[in-house]
Order: C-alpha cells, then sequence, then structure tokens
C-alpha cells in the first residue's frame, strides 16, 4: 500500500498488539484489514567481525589430551581391579 499524502510505500509495523501500516516518510498510520496478509522480517546485518573463526587444529589437539587422560584414567582402573581381583 502507498501513503495516500506522499505515495511513499508504507511498511507494516506492530503498535499496540495490532499490525498497523506505516509512512516512512510523513508517519501516516493506516489499520490494517488482514493481519495475516502482513509479515514483520527484521534483519540483523553482520560485518566480518560478527563471524565466529574455527580453528581446527586446537581442537584436535584438545581432543588429543582429552583421550590420553581417559586411557590413563583406564589403565590405572584396570590396575586397581586386578591387585583387588
Amino acid at each position: 500500500m502507498f501513503c495516500p499524502k506522499d505515495g511513499a510505500l508504507m511498511v507494516p509495523k506492530k503498535k499496540d498488539g495490532k499490525t498497523v501500516l506505516v509512512c516512512k516518510k510523513c508517519g501516516y498510520e493506516a489499520p490494517v484489514s488482514d493481519e495475516k496478509k502482513y509479515k514483520l522480517v527484521v534483519k540483523i546485518p553482520h560485518t566480518t567481525k560478527d563471524k565466529t573463526a574455527v580453528v581446527e587444529k586446537e581442537l584436535a589437539l584438545s581432543f588429543k589430551q582429552d583421550e590420553e587422560e581417559r586411557e590413563e584414567l583406564r589403565r590405572q582402573m584396570l590396575e586397581f581391579l586386578v591387585e583387588e581381583g
């Protein structure tokens, strides 16, 4: 829908729990007859700083250390069971 005052495109906006059409130029508001026709979408611009970097080498090292710790605990448990056995 276009604004009857200045012809600019009107966009949907939530106001008091209802959807209304608002002119971005002059602020003119018009009620919406069928709210299901309009969907409000907010796009958030992302920059390269917002992206997450994954460093696979460090992850592989920490996984290897966890594996070594588990193996050592397994050896200790087996020794304990053999001694108690």
